[in-house]
């Protein structure tokens, strides 16, 4: 009893706050049981935000690994829906990994559009089929997108966004790829910058260095803009490999003139044997 008594406190503290939080950040996937791809995950946040800066339509996907026998996934549903402050028009689906529950819930408006016969149909013919697989993923998209197209196609707006999201585009299959490549070459025209800003802090530089570096520069900055709008958090590795390139190019430049004063010496101490 103490240890469910500790279990749906923890679950209250935790859990539920930070569920809470992510909707009203307007979060559309919150994904706690890991069974939702990134795909899918990219699909539903870009598709939700669709219909909310068209219809003002709230449509959230909420996954839990565990909610405790002591509560009901209807309870725990209708306390993400206050506590989350989702208005009226709104659709909400709550999936349960380990109970194996799936709650879909319509706020006041939207349940003049979706009926209980709806939710129970769309329930047997677009989840049910694949969540008795373990196909948790599959049974997910299909069932939002069935909701999707029913919202759309009630308040006769395009449900074929195709243009906004599309998971088997060249870019989201080689994401990772793409972000090493942009590391790599980022890193390679930081250095040839780096090596001409030395000759022209030098002085021994020419206009056509200038343009060189320029270029340099202006597709160095390009890259990085473009890693960002792919993975913003790589843009920080980005960076961090380039400081790092051009520190050691710092170091190695400071000591080269020790290695020339040493053998100067070694010259001088020669010619006075001699």
């Amino acid at each position: 009893m103490k240890k469910t008594i500790i279990y749906i406190i923890s679950f209250f503290l935790f859990t539920a706050p930070f569920t809470c939080q992510a909707i009203k950040e307007q979060t559309f996937v919150i994904d706690n049981a890991k069974i939702i791809k990134a795909d899918t995950t990219d699909y539903i946040n870009v598709y939700s935000k669709y219909l909310k800066d068209n219809l003002d339509i709230e449509y959230y996907v909420i996954t839990e690994p565990k909610i405790n026998d002591e509560m009901t996934i209807e309870e725990y549903t209708d306390y993400i829906y206050e506590a989350g402050d989702i208005s009226d028009k709104s659709l909400l689906i709550v999936i349960s990994k380990e109970n194996r529950k799936i709650r879909i819930k319509v706020g006041t408006e939207l349940s003049k559009i979706i009926y209980d016969e709806t939710i129970n149909e769309y329930l047997n013919n677009y989840f049910v089929p694949y969540l008795k697989t373990d196909e948790w993923d599959t049974g997910i998209k299909n069932g939002y997108s069935a909701f999707f197209k029913l919202l759309c196609n009630y308040y006769e707006i395009d449900s074929e966004v195709v243009e906004v999201y599309d998971g088997n585009s060249f870019l989201n299959k080689n994401k990772t790829y793409i972000i090493i490549a942009i590391i790599w070459i980022t890193s390679l025209f930081s250095y040839i910058y780096n090596n001409y800003l030395k000759r022209l802090n030098k002085g021994h530089i020419h206009l056509k260095d200038k343009i060189i570096i320029s270029i340099c520069l202006l597709i160095n900055i390009g890259l990085l803009i473009f890693s960002y709008y792919i993975q913003p958090l790589s843009l920080l590795v980005i960076l961090a490999s380039e400081l790092i390139l051009t520190l050691s190019n710092l170091s190695s430049s400071k000591k080269k003139p020790k290695k020339i004063k040493k053998s100067r010496k070694k010259y001088e101490n020669i010619k006075k044997k001699s």
